[in-house]
């Protein structure tokens, strides 16, 4: 203060002042910038880590469970590209548990075991009785429910209300449009929808993820030809009659919903799905974003396709209000309520 001297004693206070308001200032300002560095070290560091959560079960897990399953045996004899092994779980699950075929496919397949024929007569009787078998039961499924003929409303509806199953192929001149959601292709238009479905049931402790999305036609015909072929390993039966019976688990190309885009399986396609609280909270809210599950063992004889509590459809999100509460599967619902 030697160079305020000359100045009056109230001066030198208030310059007094202003120095040491400055001096605190200055250090104030220099520890709040500290106190904020450190603040925003901390959120990035908790939002990369929460990231890391959410992405878990969408990628890694998805990739482990998937590798984990892939077992083909040689008789395939097919090199698959790493993206078309990830597709191939869901189906190549089934190849190995006939135990899952349905009661009337499982006759079939063992009542072809028990006969193994020692000359070309009983082998004719064999086959006879085979044939009558198929004979019977395609006769009592012709006025089946799941053998509805939607081509005509195929045509007409939106592309998200078609109904495809192993009667109702995707018609030919159908684009599949896709987009990339959680690391797998789906239709286009519904792609938002699943993300905001995946996010929402994260935020209320529901962890999903996608197992199977898009699958294109030419793997569909890779993955048709490997059941069939393990079916006739195991069976002496005609082509025709192994593609029935792979048919009812391995659907036939353009006759499975995962070949239009709209299909989505979850968490690893396990049996057991229908006992987790992802599947529960999806039977209670799916419906709010357009989805609806698709096939229960109550709805066999309409689908044709046995009980998978992974798969669900997009329908959109006023048909898929509808179907729950109708209570029926789609191919009902749009039979009886629908189609005029």
């Amino acid at each position: 203060m030697k160079e305020y001297k000359h100045l009056n004693a109230c001066i030198k206070k208030k310059i007094e002042f202003w120095n040491v308001l400055k001096s605190k200032v200055k250090s104030n300002v220099v520890l709040l910038t500290v106190i904020v560095v450190i603040i925003c070290i901390f959120m990035i560091g908790f939002l990369a880590f929460y990231n890391l959560i959410d992405n878990f079960g969408s990628e890694s897990n998805v990739s482990e469970v998937c590798a984990n399953n892939l077992n083909l045996e040689n008789s395939s004899k097919e090199d698959f590209s790493e993206q078309e092994k990830m597709n191939l779980k869901p189906i190549t699950d089934f190849a190995e548990k006939v135990d899952n075929l349905p009661s009337q496919s499982k006759k079939i397949s063992d009542e072809s075991n028990k006969k193994r024929p020692d000359d070309k007569c009983s082998e004719k009787n064999v086959s006879k009785e085979l044939n009558s078998e198929n004979t019977n039961s395609e006769s009592e499924n012709m006025d089946s429910k799941n053998k509805y003929d939607f081509s005509s409303w195929n045509k007409n509806c939106s592309y998200e209300q078609m109904v495809i199953n192993k009667y109702n192929a995707i018609p030919d001149d159908i684009i599949v449009n896709t987009k990339v959601c959680r690391g797998k292709e789906v239709y286009i238009s519904i792609a938002d929808d699943l993300e905001q479905m995946i996010k929402d049931a994260r935020d209320q402790g529901v962890i999903l993820w996608i197992s199977s999305g898009y699958r294109d036609i030419g793997l569909q015909k890779k993955l048709f030809d490997i059941r069939v072929e393990k079916i006739m390993e195991k069976s002496i039966i005609t082509r025709e009659e192994a593609e029935n019976l792979a048919s009812e688990s391995v659907a036939k190309p353009k006759t499975s919903e995962h070949n239009s885009g709209l299909a989505v399986d979850f968490n690893g396609v396990e049996q057991n799905f229908s006992s987790t609280k992802e599947y529960k909270w999806l039977m209670e809210n799916a419906h709010k974003y357009g989805f609806i599950e698709r096939y229960q063992k109550k709805w066999q004889d309409y689908t044709g396709v046995i009980y998978e509590p992974w798969h669900f459809r997009y329908v959109g999100k006023e048909l898929a209000l509808n179907i729950k509460n109708s209570g029926l599967c789609l191919e009902k619902y749009v039979s009886d309520y629908l189609i005029k």
